[in-house]
């Protein structure tokens, strides 16, 4: 299929990179559902930017920038060599444009004579997603997403703690340094011991264990007590909640409050006309600030059985913590102990040691509300 082409001042043609075909909306909808929800499905929070910005770059999706060079009165030739950056798509899921908002340089939105925002086209998501969306931002730029930093992280983070400290345990590598085994790399997971209670010796010993053995035994384990568990999903239905419109429209009008103090004449008119409009619909919204949604629980097609086998260990982390499952670590106590006599599962608010077998796992008789009923 040859390259779209459209004609130049000039006369001539202008190539077209074959990416404008990609509808911008659609991309622009995906990027703000990534930013909210995740990039894939078991995802317990929002993809970061670099994770977005892979996926603009995965699917070819036309730059900022050569996509005003193509959609330019006078067309200009795009920049084969122009990139996405992370700090574009910081600005792109902040700017008001997505709901079709005209913005000054500095982002804030152009407002008419009656306090309403200028609009340039139609938004591309509602009022609730943008909120949504502006939440999960702030809650990234705070740090509190949950995403660990640490090198050392590994796929059960937050799930796998250590039985004395209750403290997360991390990847270790260790090299055979002899022996038959010399130059073998086996991955740990470990706990330091800096928390531990000191031994008689004045010693503060620390806890590891093969990863390769426990991945395998929490495998076994998710599929032996919720395989033919059928996953369900509250959803919310009905419901309004203009909070975050009302903290929109105060901190808009405590704005534009600051700057009548310094301005005369007709621009003082006009802001004092938007200011009463304002003001208005403000009021209007504080009489029906919030109410609450109605929540049903919608079963799923398949189990988390299902679910669980088609994931990757990411997932499965996502998976085990949506479950409640936290699993403790205990000490060595003899040699070559097995890996089940080690762990201990908690399931919401119970817990028993996987040493103890199927009679263990009947104990775990406790589901959160969503988790449904298994099936037969």
């Amino acid at each position: 299929m040859p390259t779209p082409a459209r004609p130049s001042s000039d006369g001539g043609s202008i190539r077209i990179l074959k990416t404008t075909q990609i509808l911008r909306a659609p991309i622009r909808r995906k990027m703000v559902d990534m930013a909210i929800r995740g990039a894939d499905e078991g995802d317990i929070e929002g993809a970061t930017y670099v994770k977005i910005r892979d996926y603009l770059v995965e699917i070819n999706a036309i730059t900022p920038r050569n996509h005003r060079a193509a959609l330019a009165r006078s067309p200009r030739e795009p920049d084969p060599d122009d990139v996405w950056h992370v700090e574009t798509v910081r600005k792109m899921l902040k700017s008001a444009t997505t709901r079709g908002h005209l913005v000054k340089r500095d982002g804030t939105p152009v407002l008419t004579a009656t306090g309403e925002p200028v609009l340039q086209g139609e938004s591309l998501i509602d009022d609730q997603t943008w909120y949504d969306l502006q939440e999960a931002l702030k809650q990234r730029h705070n740090g509190s997403s949950g995403v660990s930093k640490r090198k050392d992280a590994h796929p059960l983070l937050d799930v796998l703690i250590c039985g004395i400290c209750e403290r997360n345990v991390h990847r270790h590598f260790v090299v055979e340094r002899k022996g038959k085994r010399k130059g073998l790399r086996y991955e740990n997971f470990r706990c330091t011991g800096l928390f531990h209670p000191v031994d008689d010796d004045g010693k503060r010993r620390g806890l590891s264990i093969l990863a390769d053995p426990v991945m395998g035994y929490v495998d076994e384990w998710f599929l032996s007590r919720f395989g033919d568990v059928r996953r369900t999903e509250v959803v919310t239905r009905g419901g309004v909640d203009n909070r975050s419109a009302i903290t929109e429209l105060e901190a808009a009008i405590a704005n534009m409050g600051r700057n009548l103090a310094v301005v005369t004449g007709p621009a003082a008119e006009l802001l004092v006309g938007q200011l009463n409009a304002m003001s208005q619909r403000l009021a209007v919204l504080q009489q029906h600030p919030y109410e609450p949604p109605r929540q049903e629980v919608v079963e799923l097609p398949g189990t988390w059985g299902d679910d669980w086998r088609t994931a990757d260990w990411e997932g499965r982390r996502a998976m085990l913590l949506s479950v409640g499952v936290r699993i403790k670590l205990g000490k060595l106590n003899g040699w070559r102990r097995a890996v089940g006599e080690r762990l201990a599962f908690e399931v919401g608010h119970s817990a028993t040691p996987a040493a103890k077998g199927e009679d263990a796992m009947q104990k775990l008789s406790w589901l959160p509300p969503h988790l449904g009923a298994s099936t037969p």
